[in-house]
């Protein structure tokens, strides 16, 4: 919903305003499942062998970090201003990484929970690193930070 209000508004303080609190509550909940995840999952599954689990489940935590922002600047924010090619780009590229980094996993056996997890963070910052240069290409981050937006190519 925050994509069709910033393509029709443009109102980049309210988007600023969702984007911190976003971020906000994703790290709490992110340090709740950090701290907490190892007793939730041994309620949840009622067994005293989750190891595997636990960690594979603080891995992700990591790669919410990245994602949220992630998801936050790709459509409402670069898409709304015009500029829909980053987070499309940015999907592709991500994908290709992920393709090439599970057939090299396949390839030395190593296809498991905790790689995949890895790989998923990997990925995720291959997205958001393509998101954020697009943000510096096309002059947003500068605007978002100065709050002035006669600079955007």
């Amino acid at each position: 919903s925050l994509y069709p209000f910033m393509s029709k508004s443009k109102d980049i303080r309210k988007f600023k305003i969702i984007f911190i609190s976003t971020i906000v509550l994703n790290l709490f909940g992110l340090f709740f499942l950090f701290a907490f995840g190892e007793h939730i999952l041994k309620i949840v599954f009622n067994d005293a062998d989750i190891i595997e689990s636990v960690n594979v489940l603080k891995i992700l935590c990591f790669v919410l970090i990245i994602t949220v922002p992630s998801i936050m600047i790709g459509y409402p924010l670069l898409s709304a201003f015009g500029y829909p090619k980053y987070p499309n780009r940015s999907v592709h590229f991500a994908a290709i990484f992920h393709l090439i980094g599970l057939l090299i996993l396949h390839t030395y056996n190593e296809l498991n929970f905790i790689t995949v997890a890895y790989l998923l963070l990997g990925t995720q910052s291959v997205d958001l690193s393509y998101r954020l240069y697009g943000m510096f290409k096309t002059g947003l981050f500068n605007a978002l930070i100065k709050n002035d937006f006669s600079q955007i190519n």
